[in-house]
């Protein structure tokens, strides 16, 4: 049975009617292929924009079936992607009696042709290089190919008309849509629907195709609200966590747990309403996770849903059946990627959970469309506010930015009629002929040619233009570059004759004997044979007492739940739970329990299970009775309190590190250029390869006159003779910057290690650490910041704060008993 048109759908499909009409008239009485172009031109191509829900098909398709009656025209109607060429022709079959659909593949010939023949096909179908493509474009023994069909049935005296659903979608993703739109169908009218009109994606088109008027159509969403086509409004959920808690809290959970809380709620609202109807809740996973499928499916199973409830649809895997599950009230969860979000019609959805990562407002259309329909039942009928509304819920708040765009789009729509073109007009030359003629100011223009299209960016071209072939050994042209021209990379690159004052050698310097200095500093050793011992200290000191022992039953952070309308702005937000992301917990401890090159981390992990068990059991704490559960809590406790191992590890290295020898100071170093004399440097220059600011610092202590500094040396990375400290928090030793000899100073050969630390990472996790370290043969290292560069500043860490912050301005004096 045919459904029943709004009062707004009646008004626009018999104003498109009028429209195309008036172009079939006009060209009904034109002979020359020169008019017959002007025409399609500006009054041949109509745009119907209208929400999702208005039912842009339904106003298609009785524009077709009306425009067809009395008159030869046959259609193409091309649907955005092979999913949806079931669910079109259902459609025409259901709805328009007067249209008679024909199949691309094999119903090729023009034997019982007649008006209101349609084919339903997509641009992939006959534009893409595929066997699909090849089938319909070749011919066969019982069929004519598309390409010799199309003239054929137009000698006859047919008219071809194209319906295009989403059509500028069809013409981007088919790079050879555009060729086969214009010089194969070449159709003389062109009707397009969309959700997600946007004016430059028109203006490519019209430049793209040569046309020079499309004729608008708009429908406004509160028309479609006022008939009860589509819900009052969407409210998006989203969750948010303080900064601590997101790197460990499963969103994607968290959005599927409300997503279903939601989806229940409705379904019991229907059920007491007296509705004879099942919700379905969709879950758009991201198409860049190619386990996000799987993921999302055994979430909602851990969550509680029926695996048998739970449908699959996505480009590697397309369910053939896709509009029986639409309907299939078995199916409560419909899992998919992109190929449901264009144009998949299915009323019965309210809830949509989107894991997806963008913020386009195109892509924020097709979201909130497959929520916005009003299922037949419930049509004009009273219901409580809960059905009057779909529920996005966003795995990622920055999603919302995308739908907000897009219900702004939506409510920027407003109704609008089509009428035929100004700018077009018939007349008659010697009395006799009549053509169509470009009109300027009312008056015609004989001489006008319609414009060639030109291929723009992002469009496929029509044409391949011929490119000359380079001669061999011919320099490649030249590239501009911000209105710079540079020259080709073959020249750029070319071998140049040095410069007869540039000299290349190397140079030794020799380590001083006019300073008193050891000749060997000292390193920080961790002796193997104590390593079982440190194990077992670390897992004797760690804290489990009071507070921490109870994050081993945390399963959900503090949240705050906002929910947004997105049409009407108002927002509101509660206290909320959000999922703990245990595979996330799980790495997060794991980086804190590994990575101690001298601890066995398998070694300490046992260890630390045996005494977590013995915990429970003397706490009398229910828990831990399992193995997983074990390995659940310690994940819980190192993720949610790195500080308690980091704390019983510093306690015990202080038990378990040495001061040994490193390997002697060279005798000499060399460098390929001379360098800069430096009067304390052990090396007698100022090295090279240092920071603006360390060079700074070591200026400052090799200008001292104070007599506090009696040398320095630049400790470098990694050497055999590097002055170097043992530093679990860091997992590997810390070298820093300098060491220099301090007069008075109470430590092994007066030896003061410095560090110099720039703005950008004074307070890093990595500097908070380092600025508290203590050298077992040097004692304190002290670590120095160039304050707006012009103070030195002592930077100091507080251990309860764990920041940094400057403290002293430096003085020579303050080094000895720092």
């Amino acid at each position: 049975m045919a459904t029943p048109l709004k009062s707004f759908q009646d008004t626009a499909y018999k104003n498109a009617v009028e429209l195309l009409d008036a172009t079939h008239d006009q060209l009904s009485k034109l002979h020359d292929e020169r008019s017959r172009d002007i025409i399609v031109r500006h009054n041949g191509c109509l745009l119907i924009e209208a929400p999702t829900g208005a039912g842009k098909t339904l106003i298609a398709g009785h524009t077709a079936q009306q425009f067809s009656k009395g008159k030869k025209i046959i259609w193409f109607w091309f649907a955005p992607f092979s999913g949806l060429i079931e669910q079109s022709i259902n459609t025409i079959k259901q709805e328009f009696p007067g249209l008679t659909v024909r199949d691309p593949r094999k119903d090729r010939t023009i034997n019982g042709m007649q008006s209101g023949d349609i084919y339903v096909t997509t641009w992939q179908s006959v534009a893409a290089n595929n066997t699909e493509s090849r089938k319909t474009r070749t011919k066969s023994d019982s069929a004519l190919s598309l390409d010799a069909l199309v003239p054929a049935v137009k000698s006859l005296g047919y008219h071809v008309g194209v319906i295009v659903d989403e059509a500028h979608h069809g013409f981007k993703k088919a790079p050879e849509a555009l060729s086969f739109y214009q010089n194969v169908l070449s159709p003389d009218f062109t009707i397009m629907v969309t959700a997600t009109p946007k004016d430059k994606d028109i203006d490519t088109f019209k430049q793209s195709t040569g046309i020079a008027e499309v004729h608008k159509i708009s429908i406004s969403r509160m028309d479609c609200v006022d008939a009860d086509l589509i819900k009052k409004g969407v409210k998006a959920i989203a969750f948010l966590v303080n900064d601590e808690s997101r790197a460990i809290t499963d969103f994607e959970k968290t959005a599927l747990r409300s997503g279903l809380e939601k989806h229940h709620e409705i379904e019991a609202e229907l059920e007491a309403s007296g509705f004879d109807l099942k919700p379905l809740m969709l879950v758009q996973v991201d198409s860049a996770n190619k386990d996000s499928v799987e993921d999302a499916r055994r979430k909602l199973i851990e969550l509680g849903m029926n695996a048998s409830q739970i449908a699959i649809h996505t480009a590697d895997d397309p369910d053939p059946n896709l509009l029986a599950l639409a309907q299939d009230e078995h199916v409560h969860v419909l899992i998919f990627k992109v190929a449901v979000a264009l144009g998949f019609d299915c009323p019965r959805a309210f809830t949509l959970v989107s894991m997806r990562r963008s913020r386009d407002a195109d892509f924020g259309v097709q979201v909130v469309g497959r929520i916005l329909r009003v299922h037949r039942l419930l049509q004009c009928k009273e219901r409580p506010d809960l059905l009057k509304y779909g529920y996005v819920v966003l795995a990622d708040y920055g999603i919302q930015e995308g739908l907000t765009k897009a219900a702004d789009r939506l409510k920027s729509i407003e109704t609008q009629l089509a009428s035929a073109s100004k700018d077009v007009g018939l007349v008659v030359v010697n009395g006799v002929d009549v053509q169509a003629q470009e009109m300027r100011g009312g008056q015609a223009s004989f001489w006008t040619t319609p414009p060639r299209p030109e291929p723009v960016a992002g469009w496929p071209a029509t044409h391949e233009p011929s490119s000359p072939q380079r001669p061999a050994g011919t320099p490649q042209q030249i590239t501009f570059f911000d209105g710079e021209i540079i020259p080709p990379r073959d020249t750029l690159f070319a071998a140049q004759p040095l410069s007869q004052n540039i000299q290349i050698a190397g140079r030794a310097y020799s380590l001083r004997d006019d300073l008193v200095f050891p000749k060997v500093l000292k390193k920080e050793i961790c002796n193997a044979d104590w390593l079982e011992g440190l194990a077992q200290c670390i897992t004797a000191q760690i804290n489990l007492d009071g507070g921490i022992m109870n994050a081993a039953y945390r399963r959900f952070a503090s949240a705050t739940k906002r929910t947004t309308e997105l049409f009407d702005g108002v927002v509101e937000t509660e206290a909320a739970n959000a999922d703990i992301n245990m595979k996330q917990i799980a790495m997060k401890a794991q980086r804190t329990l590994f990575g101690d090159e001298n601890i066995s981390g398998r070694t300490l992990h046992d260890l630390l299970i045996r005494r977590l068990r013995e915990e429970f059991q003397q706490k009398g704490l229910i828990g831990g009775a399992s193995q997983q559960e074990l390995e659940d809590a310690l994940n819980l406790i190192l993720a949610t309190y790195p500080n308690v191992l980091r704390e019983a590890k510093r306690r015990c290295y202080a038990n378990f590190i040495e001061a040994a020898d490193a390997a002697p100071l060279p005798n000499f170093l060399t460098y390929d250029e001379p360098l800069e004399p430096a009067r304390l440097n052990l090396y007698g220059v100022m090295p090279p390869g240092l920071t603006s600011d360390e060079r700074e610092f070591a200026l400052m202590l090799d200008n001292d006159t104070s007599g506090d500094i009696l040398w320095w040396h630049r400790n470098p990375q990694s050497k055999p003779y590097t002055s170097s400290l043992v530093m679990p928090e860091l997992r590997y030793d810390y070298n820093p910057d300098y060491a220099v000899g301090v007069r008075g100073r109470k430590s092994d050969d007066s030896i003061l290690m410095i560090e110099v630390k720039g703005t950008p990472y004074l307070d890093t996790p990595e500097t908070v650490v380092k600025a508290r370290a203590v050298h077992k043969a040097y004692k304190k290292v002290a670590m120095f910041h160039w304050q707006d560069r012009k103070t030195w500043r002592l930077v100091t860490n507080d251990d309860k704060t764990e920041r940094n912050y400057l403290d002293q301005v430096y003085r020579p004096s303050l080094l000895a008993t720092f």
